[in-house]
C-alpha cells in the first residue's frame, strides 16, 4: 500500500486533470504534482533509446587524429563516463565516445587502443594512415525559423589533409562560409547560420542527412535540396606544416590500408537474386590472389556489409574505411553469402608503392586503384568514344554531371548509351537518397547523334531530365561538358560504367 502511494496512479491523474477544468489555481497543483513525473519518464526514454547515432558519436570526430592527440583524448572522456555526478544519459554518451577513440586508436595501431601497432608504434608517435589527402563526405545545410525554410547541399567528397587534426574543421568553416555568401541569401535564408557536416563514410553522411531532412520537411516546413559543394580546397594548416616532422616518429609507415579486389554496387536485379533484403553493401567482383582479401577467405560475389563496425551502403564506404586503417590491423567482417549475413576477420594488407598516394586529377578508375581496387581488364579493342551524362532540375538550377568517361569497343549503339544512362541514374539516386525521382524512365536517343536523354514529367514540381552526350574526342566531349554547365551550379558526381577504362 505504501508502495503505491508514492506513485500517482493513471486514473487518479486523469481524474485530477477534470478536477481542474472546475477549480481555479488547481493546474498549479497538477504540475507540481505530474512535471517531476513526466520529466523524469521522458527522461528515461531518452537514455534507454539513446545510440551513438542518435547523439552524433562516430568514429569519424577522430579519423584523421594522430596517436598523441587521441592519447590525450582518452583519459578525458574516460573520466567523464565514470564521473558520479553525471546523468546516465552523459555517462553512456561518454562512453560511446571512448569506444569511438579506441576503435580508431585500434586502427591506426596507437599502442593504448588495445593492439599493438606496427614496428612497435606507442602514444605519441604518428600514426600509420596516409600522408596523402583523406576523403571525408560533408554537406552544408541552413535553416531559418522564421520562415520556416531549409537549405542544404547534396552530399560532397572532400579530400582533406591526413593526420591534421584541424584541416577538416579549418574546410568545414571555410565551407560555411561560402555557403552563406553564394547559395543562403539567393534562397531566402541570408540571416541564418550555417552548419557543414562531415563523415568519414558515404553512408553515414547521406544517412545524417536523411535525418536532418526528415526533421525539417513536410508539413509547413519547406526543405530545398541542392547539388552544391564549395569551391575551396582543404590544405594543411599552418601547424600541421611546421610540426609534421615531430608527428610522425618511429612506427609510421605512411601506407595506406588495401584489400586488393574490385567491387561493384548491388542493383535491385542483384539484390533480390541474392537474397538480400536492400540494395546495399559492396559486392567482391575478382580478387587479387596475392592480396590479404583471398587469404583471410573472401569469394566474388561476396557482399561486404560491414566492416570493423562501419556500415558498408555502397563501394565508396569500403574503399575510405579500408584506406584509413594500417596494414596489419585485424578487421572484423559482416558479409553476405549463400543468403545470409556471415563473420570474417580480414587482415588489412599495405598498398603497393605505386598506389599509396592519390595522384592528382586523376579519374575515377584511378582513383578506385590507388584506393585499393583492382583494375579492370584489359580494353576491348575498337574505336574510342568519349562520354558524360548530367542529371538536372528542369527550369532551375543545380543538378549533377559525370566527367567525361572513355569507351573502347565495336558496341558504339543507342542501346549501350541507354544502359550507362540508366547506370548513371541509379549511383545519383543511390548517393543522393531522397533528391532525384524515383521514376525516370528508361529515355530515348536521337536518331543520326550521339545525345540520348530521359524527362521525369511533373504538372506540380519540378520535373528533372537525364542526358548523355557521346564523341569521338575527348577534347569534343569536355567542350560540350564545360558548355552545356555554364550557369547550371552542376555539382560532380565520380561515376563511370564499368566497360569506362
Amino acid at each position: 500500500m505504501a508502495r503505491s502511494m508514492l506513485k500517482p496512479r493513471p486514473l487518479l491523474l486523469l481524474g485530477l486533470l477534470v478536477l481542474c477544468t472546475q477549480l481555479t489555481g488547481c493546474f498549479t497543483v497538477a504540475h507540481a504534482v505530474l512535471s517531476p513525473v513526466l520529466d523524469s519518464a521522458l527522461k528515461g526514454a531518452v537514455e534507454i533509446n539513446a545510440t551513438p547515432e542518435s547523439m552524433g558519436v562516430s568514429t569519424a570526430q577522430y579519423r584523421g587524429f594522430d596517436c598523441k592527440h587521441l592519447a590525450a583524448l582518452e583519459p578525458q572522456f574516460v573520466a567523464e563516463s565514470n564521473n558520479p555526478a553525471s546523468d546516465g544519459l552523459m555517462r553512456k554518451g561518454m562512453g560511446w565516445h571512448v569506444d569511438a577513440i579506441r576503435q580508431v586508436q585500434r586502427e591506426q595501431g596507437c599502442a593504448s587502443g588495445g593492439e599493438a601497432g606496427p614496428r612497435g608504434m606507442v602514444a605519441g608517435q604518428g600514426a600509420a594512415t596516409p600522408a596523402a589527402g583523406t576523403p571525408f563526405y560533408f554537406y552544408c545545410r541552413a535553416t531559418d525559423t522564421d520562415v520556416r525554410k531549409t537549405v542544404a547541399s547534396t552530399v560532397f567528397e572532400q579530400s582533406i589533409p591526413a593526420m591534421d587534426p584541424m584541416a577538416r574543421y579549418n574546410f568545414a568553416s571555410a565551407a560555411e562560409a561560402e555557403f552563406k555568401r553564394d547559395v543562403m541569401p539567393s534562397h531566402g535564408v541570408p540571416g541564418a547560420q550555417p552548419s557543414c557536416v562531415a563523415e568519414d563514410t558515404l553512408a553515414k553522411a547521406n544517412s545524417s542527412r536523411a535525418r536532418f531532412r526528415s526533421q525539417f520537411s513536410g508539413f509547413n516546413l519547406r526543405f530545398v535540396d541542392l547539388a552544391w559543394r564549395p569551391a575551396i580546397q582543404a590544405g594543411p594548416t599552418a601547424a600541421a606544416t611546421t610540426g609534421a616532422a615531430a608527428s610522425g616518429g618511429a612506427g609510421a609507415t605512411g601506407s595506406m590500408g588495401y584489400l586488393g579486389v574490385r567491387i561493384g554496387s548491388v542493383d535491385a536485379t542483384m539484390a533480390k537474386a541474392l537474397g538480400l533484403d536492400t540494395q546495399r553493401g559492396a559486392m567482391v567482383i575478382e580478387l587479387d590472389p596475392a592480396a590479404p582479401s583471398a587469404a583471410n577467405g573472401l569469394k566474388p560475389l561476396d557482399v561486404v556489409l560491414e566492416i570493423a563496425g562501419q556500415a558498408v551502403m555502397q563501394p565508396a564506404d569500403l574503399r575510405s574505411t579500408v584506406q584509413r586503417m594500417r596494414p596489419g590491423f585485424k578487421a572484423p567482417l559482416r558479409i553476405w553469402r549463400d543468403r545470409a549475413e556471415k563473420e570474417l576477420s580480414l587482415v588489412i594488407g599495405a598498398a603497393p608503392p605505386t598506389r599509396q598516394t592519390a595522384t592528382p586529377g586523376a579519374s575515377a578508375p584511378e582513383r578506385a586503384l590507388q584506393a585499393g581496387v583492382l583494375q579492370a581488364g584489359a580494353a576491348p579493342a575498337g574505336p574510342p568514344r568519349f562520354c558524360h551524362a548530367t542529371l538536372a532540375p528542369v527550369g532551375e538550377p543545380g543538378g549533377v554531371q559525370s566527367p567525361v568517361w572513355e569507351e573502347r569497343g565495336p558496341d558504339f549503339s543507342h542501346a549501350a548509351m541507354l544502359r550507362s544512362l540508366a547506370g548513371f541514374v541509379a549511383h545519383v539516386r543511390q548517393v543522393q537518397p531522397g533528391v532525384w525521382h524515383d521514376d525516370i524512365p528508361a529515355g530515348k536517343c536521337f536518331a543520326g547523334s550521339n545525345h540520348c536523354t530521359a524527362t521525369a514529367l511533373r504538372h506540380f514540381g519540378t520535373s528533372q531530365q537525364i542526358n548523355q552526350f557521346c564523341h569521338e574526342t575527348r577534347e569534343q566531349a569536355e567542350g560540350v561538358r564545360k558548355r552545356l554547365s555554364q550557369g547550371k551550379g552542376y555539382a560532380m558526381v565520380e561515376w563511370a560504367p564499368p566497360s569506362a577504362h
